[in-house]
């Protein structure tokens, strides 16, 4: 029930998003996010005031970093599991988080991170490069998704429309 009331991607079906998964991480808060790349908290910050959204990227947080997880998209991190801070934070903020994506080398000085894909093959990311957190699924995707906003949809849908037609009260 919680994956529903979140943002989720379009078309996680599709060829293009498959193609586009680079790594994968543990799903530690559910949700879509999409943004630039940061490394530091001031950098997220700098971005939120200027209307950029972005991802905030860390080897691991820690309670210094929550001025930048409040104002980012999403949280991405190299170490930790789905009690570290970064997931118990993210969860208690809705904001969909992936933790312990091994595969991921972040540089936090440079402002740069290196994912060794399936193949062994490295692809480099900068700050201010794109990227999109599957926070149900815990993928890592290259670039820009399509987000969708929260919906009741399949059987849910249909159960809830049986409710409908019976209920005796409205709930807002």
């Amino acid at each position: 029930l919680d994956q529903l009331l979140h943002p989720r991607f379009s078309d996680v079906e599709s060829t293009e998003y498959s193609e586009s998964v680079v790594a994968k991480g543990l799903p530690a808060s559910p949700g879509a996010a999409v943004g630039r790349l940061a490394f530091t908290n001031e950098k997220v910050v700098e971005n939120k005031e200027n209307g950029i959204p972005s991802i905030l990227v860390r080897d691991e947080t820690s309670p210094d970093d929550v001025e930048g997880m409040y104002a980012a998209e999403g949280i991405l991190t190299a170490r930790g599991g789905m009690t570290s801070h970064a997931a118990v934070v993210a969860r208690g903020w809705g904001r969909p988080c992936i933790c312990g994506c091994q595969s991921l080398s972040v540089d936090e000085e440079a402002g740069e991170m290196t994912v060794t894909l399936d193949d062994g093959t490295q692809k480099s990311y900068k700050e201010g490069d794109f990227l999109s957190l599957n926070g149900n699924t815990g993928e890592v995707l290259s670039g820009k998704q399509l987000v969708a906003p929260p919906a009741i949809t399949g059987n849910l849908k249909t159960f809830m429309e049986w409710v409908d037609e019976i209920r005796d009260m409205d709930v807002l």
